[in-house]
């Protein structure tokens, strides 16, 4: 109607919805243009990450915990396993699992939209993995249970790669329970690996 000179119509909106849309928005835009790599790999990978959550929440009663908070991927099995492929591999990733029943991961997922926010614009990106809806890749990862947080890096930096083995001795003591490079669904040891990042990985900024 607006193209053949009728009016504009609006619907009015609850402002909660408005600021979650608005976030949702602004997280897609930042993460395609603003972090590394091609826009077309991150305009798919966006666009994977929004089907992921698409699948895992449909039918959910609770939609808050069945995909990823704005501003982190949603992963699945094919996901995974490509962030240890180019174009990905070169960007840290930081992935935490969860179930949708969950308390713990409730509140560690609370989190991660301020870490994954405050990542925008770096070479460092947030993502989440829903071990009920691919439960068999967290078999074959031989997770024992949720909120873990697994950090991955495949790409070049010696700097990152020191971090992240730092970081690995920093939460030494989930070595006997958990796969390598795993820990258990705590945030704290992840300020230490932020903070020793080379300018390109750390975040503009990070919660208090």
């Amino acid at each position: 109607a607006e193209e053949k000179g009728g009016p504009r119509f609006f619907v009015e909106a609850p402002s909660s919805d408005v600021e979650r849309l608005s976030d949702e928005a602004g997280a897609e835009r930042c993460i395609v243009a603003q972090m590394g790599g091609s826009s077309d790999s991150m305009r798919r990978l966006t666009q994977v990450s929004a089907g992921v959550a698409a699948r895992e929440c449909s039918g959910a009663e609770d939609v808050a915990v069945c995909g990823a908070p704005s501003g982190a991927f949603n992963l699945d099995a094919t996901l995974w396993r490509e962030l240890a492929e180019k174009p990905h591999a070169e960007h840290l990733w930081i992935v935490a699992t969860y179930t949708p029943w969950c308390q713990p991961c409730k509140a560690l997922l609370s989190q991660w939209r301020y870490w994954a926010t405050g990542s925008l614009g770096s070479r460092t990106r947030f993502a989440s993995l829903n071990c009920h809806a691919n439960s068999e890749l967290c078999t074959e990862l031989d997770l024992p249970g949720q909120p873990l947080i697994s950090v991955r890096y495949s790409g070049g930096d010696a700097q990152v790669h020191s971090a992240v083995a730092a970081w690995a001795e920093l939460v030494d003591g989930s070595k006997d329970l958990l796969p390598g490079n795993w820990s258990f669904g705590e945030i704290k040891g992840l300020a230490v690996l932020l903070e020793s990042l080379p300018d390109a990985f750390r975040p503009r900024s990070m919660p208090g």
